[in-house]
């Protein structure tokens, strides 16, 4: 089931390819290229709208992987250790696409799977970084957690339902009628 390190440099490249397609779109911008301009400019807004599409992207992946994923958020992990005054994003692990897979086992989504997805992000985004760009820029941080855990609201799984600093529900394999 493990995927060789060249798909997934293929698939981060269409996860990025994807996102900068569907967030010029939501930015009025007439193609990708002028995106990637306007994202090498430096503007924090248009990195948010990227990230916040990179998630979709990593979402609709490990979904098709793993039949046992029950939702996937994209949370801030500045907020969530409680740094609510950080000035600029692209300093800290924020700038990442920051995302919590709940999964009924933690053995569901290889461990390779994780970290070569990871690798292969960092060499896809090098096109769309700006000259403030720190290593945490569109740098992926999956964190895994199982049913077990949410039951127990231990570690990355006391977020999902946190009152506080709840993350974004970016997928749900159980939809709500609505």
């Amino acid at each position: 089931m493990t995927k060789p390190a060249a798909d997934l440099d293929a698939v981060a490249r269409g996860m990025f390819r994807r996102a900068l397609a569907h967030s010029a779109a939501q930015l009025g911008l007439r193609n990708t290229s002028k995106a990637i301009e306007r994202l090498r400019r430096g503007n924090c807004q248009d990195c948010e709208t990227v990230r916040y599409n990179l998630a979709r992207q990593v979402a609709d992946y490990l979904s098709e992987l793993d039949a046992d994923l029950r939702g996937l958020y994209l949370y801030d992990p500045d907020y969530a250790c409680g740094d609510y005054e950080h000035p600029c994003k692209g300093l800290s692990p924020a700038a990442g696409v920051n995302l919590i897979a709940w999964t009924r086992t933690k053995k569901s989504i290889p461990p390779e799977i994780v970290q070569g997805l990871g690798v292969a992000f960092r060499d896809a985004r090098t096109q769309v970084l700006c000259p403030e760009a720190t290593g945490y820029c569109f740098s992926l941080n999956l964190a895994i957690v199982s049913d077990a855990e949410v039951r127990e609201r231990k570690g990355y799984a006391a977020l999902i339902d946190s009152t506080t600093v709840r993350p974004t529900q970016i997928w749900s394999k159980y939809r709500v009628a609505g």
